[in-house]
């Protein structure tokens, strides 16, 4: 069971480094920055991220209604599977993740419940956290 460890910046913000690929274009593979959100239901993807992986609109799952920070309704669709990985090896697969537009805080996806929940363990003491997964 391999353990990462976080320490939460003076922003109060955990961001750190995942590898994401696209299963059907294992070329478009990369590490980039991600936010995790306890508070996020779903997690986000930006739409530089969509475009490098060259994820498709998916036509299984319908658009959503999104509110953003100044409490406007946007509409978001969902993509196709990508492998979200918080290492190289501890992968998640990830189906129907909502476009976010631009990147929030320099980060391309934010990590909501529905990946941390599939987490053997999410612990937040102090200022580190504390990520237990399987590989």
């Amino acid at each position: 069971m391999p353990i990462q460890t976080n320490t939460i910046n003076e922003d109060r913000k955990i961001i750190s480094q995942v590898y994401i690929t696209n299963p059907n274009k294992e070329e478009n593979s990369f590490e980039i920055s991600a936010l995790w959100d306890t508070g996020a239901v779903e997690s986000t993807i930006s739409q530089r991220a969509i475009n490098s992986l060259e994820l498709e609109i998916s036509a299984d799952l319908p658009p959503v209604i999104q509110v953003n920070a100044h409490g406007d309704e946007v509409q978001a669709n969902r993509h196709s599977t990508c492998v979200i990985g918080i290492t190289q090896n501890g992968q998640f697969s990830m189906e129907g993740l909502t476009t976010m537009g631009s990147e929030r805080n320099g980060c391309d996806i934010i990590i909501g419940m529905d990946i941390i929940s599939q987490l053997n363990s999410f612990t937040i003491s102090g200022n580190e956290v504390t990520i237990d997964y399987n590989e």
